[in-house]
């Protein structure tokens, strides 16, 4: 059970932001001493956007797999539970990435806690440049059609492959796993990682296509919010992309109750969602008593 994701995420975003900024050839104008200093150079070279875009993705993948091996370690390895290692681990990423966004990488004399922007060459574009349909002002860009593509990728690794059916073995039985010749230590460590990775991936729409720099409390609790995506999904991939669609509606429709309906507020959204995952986790539960009696 990873609970970590929201950390993950956000070491994620912050590393993602400084290879941007590293590698983007990233030039901010600042103030010192109340003399203008016209440059200032953040970045160690400038790449071109068909290296650099492919780094900052392959960085937020990696940022997020490691934050989120670090707990299936500690688990395999020594037996601590998951739950408390993630949830410990949230407050550390998150209070990390902050400090080095406040005392090494914000821009001078900026109010806002956020880095510099990332180079324009590790921009990723909006929808709506090469989908007509799609209007301007709808915030999609190419990273929705990468979690598309993630959530049938993840589908063939589960049930397609040798690796995700040792995955899975592990998780319906980790003793019959083992028995079968499949270490569940290995497969927390992975289980977590890949988890990890796929939180990690929100960094490459957030940072690479909306926001373009770090932003300190740019998530909305998005890495908790999937647990109950995940749980209302089943846990299966097409399940997981329909959840996440209705939620994100829910959120989004949030906005315009609270603007257009003066007696009715967007705290109305939250009350939803959890009705919704009780009436889902009584689901799971009636599902699985009635399970057990049909098996005695």
């Amino acid at each position: 059970m990873n609970i970590g994701a929201e950390g993950q995420l956000y070491v994620a975003a912050f590393a993602t932001a400084w290879v941007g900024i590293k590698f983007g050839g990233v030039i901010a104008p600042w103030t010192v001493n109340n003399v203008f200093v016209p440059e200032y150079d953040w970045s160690w070279t400038s790449l071109p956007a068909v290296m650099l875009v492919p780094l900052c993705m392959l960085t937020a993948i990696v940022a997020g797999g490691i934050w989120g091996a670090i707990p299936g370690i500690l688990k395999a390895k020594f037996g601590s539970h998951e739950v408390i290692n993630t949830i410990m681990l949230n407050f550390i990423g998150i209070a990390m990435v902050s400090y080095f966004t406040q005392y090494h990488f914000k821009v001078p004399r900026d109010a806002i806690l956020q880095t510099a922007s990332i180079g324009d060459a590790a921009h990723i574009p909006q929808l709506d440049q090469f989908l007509p349909f799609i209007p301007k002002d709808v915030p999609l860009n190419f990273a929705f059609l990468l979690a598309l593509l993630m959530c049938f990728l993840v589908y063939v690794f589960l049930w397609k492959t040798k690796w995700g059916y040792e995955l899975r073995a592990v998780g319906e039985n980790p003793s019959a796993a083992e028995y079968g010749g499949i270490s569940p230590k290995k497969q927390i460590v992975v289980a977590m990682s890949l988890s990890g990775a796929l939180a990690g991936m929100v960094a490459i729409g957030e940072v690479m296509g909306t926001r373009h720099n770090y932003y300190d409390a740019f998530s909305a609790d998005w890495g908790f919010l999937g647990i109950a995506v995940a749980l209302l999904g089943r846990n299966h991939p097409l399940g997981v992309l329909i959840a996440a669609i209705f939620f994100g509606v829910l959120l989004r429709g949030e906005i315009f109750v609270d603007a257009f309906t003066p007696r009715v507020s967007k705290d109305l959204g939250w009350v939803l969602q959890a009705i919704i995952i009780l009436f889902v986790a009584c689901f799971q539960m009636y599902s699985r008593g009635k399970g057990a009696r049909a098996k005695v």
